[in-house]
């Protein structure tokens, strides 16, 4: 497992360099049309309805999405451990490529079976099972106080190591702040990212930034993303692959 996570942090740091060579001169404007606050993917023979985002668009079918669809999959397609990505989001109001992100999905076969599972795993691979603990202690809804209050100084984030923001019983939600060099120039990405266990699958959501700097709000993206691992329980009850008793514990 040490492997995968750390496979798809250097893919992270390696998708902004990738993408500025790429993807300099395709803006968001496409033609295509994006679909706003939700979207849909099939994963082993179900349909699962996915919250986006709040102001991300759908754009898996658009020029873009699909450039970006297939660079991932290249990027990953070495790792039969990496998740597979589903679907592309953008902001909305975007003028050019950043802020974009995706949904993947990961069926590790019952290794990573609950919510606190991935959390602890994540958090011992990362180094701060005492943050952990005190994350366990916050109580009532996930918001940017309870984040302010209980969670990690953004400032005092170590670039190009995963920082745990935020973890519950419905999502863990990290930042990784990296600088690669691009054509002889430094440029800087942000990742902020979740993962939600559900039926038997793990449901990433990621989004990615070229600004660490003034650039999208950490706290304000962190809440989204715990809150759609929530929203994504609800949006779905009912579809299971699993047993009746197991189904129930994944969707509490």
């Amino acid at each position: 497992m040490k492997y995968s996570l750390n496979h798809m942090n250097r893919c992270a740091r390696y998708v902004i360099t990738c993408l500025w060579i790429m993807c300099l001169a395709i803006m968001a404007g496409s033609a295509a049309v994006k679909a706003d606050g939700a979207a849909t993917l099939e994963r082993d023979g179900r349909s699962y309805a996915v919250p986006l985002p709040r102001g991300y668009c759908d754009i898996t079918t658009t020029p873009l999405g699909v450039l970006l669809h297939k660079f991932l999959a290249d990027v990953t397609a070495a790792n039969n451990l990496a998740p597979r990505v589903d679907i592309i989001f953008q902001n909305c109001a975007a003028e050019a490529i950043f802020p974009w992100g995706y949904v993947a999905t990961n069926n590790l076969g019952g290794v990573i079976n609950s919510q606190q599972v991935l959390n602890r795993m994540r958090a011992d691979l990362f180094g701060q099972t005492e943050l952990l603990e005190d994350l366990l202690e916050a109580s009532g809804n996930v918001n940017i106080d309870t984040i302010s209050e209980w969670g990690v100084d953004i400032s005092e984030v170590t670039p190009g190591a995963p920082t745990i923001i935020w973890t519950d019983a419905h999502s863990i939600v990290t930042l990784v702040d990296s600088t690669v060099v691009v054509e002889g120039a430094k440029a800087t990405e942000r990742l902020i990212s979740s993962g939600t266990v559900f039926d038997g699958l793990i449901f990433e959501f990621a989004i990615y930034d070229d600004k660490i700097e003034n650039g999208i709000d950490v706290k304000a993206t962190a809440v989204d993303l715990a809150k759609n691992g929530h929203e994504l329980k609800l949006m779905n009850n009912g579809v299971s692959r699993q047993t009746s008793g197991t189904a129930s514990q994944q969707k509490n």
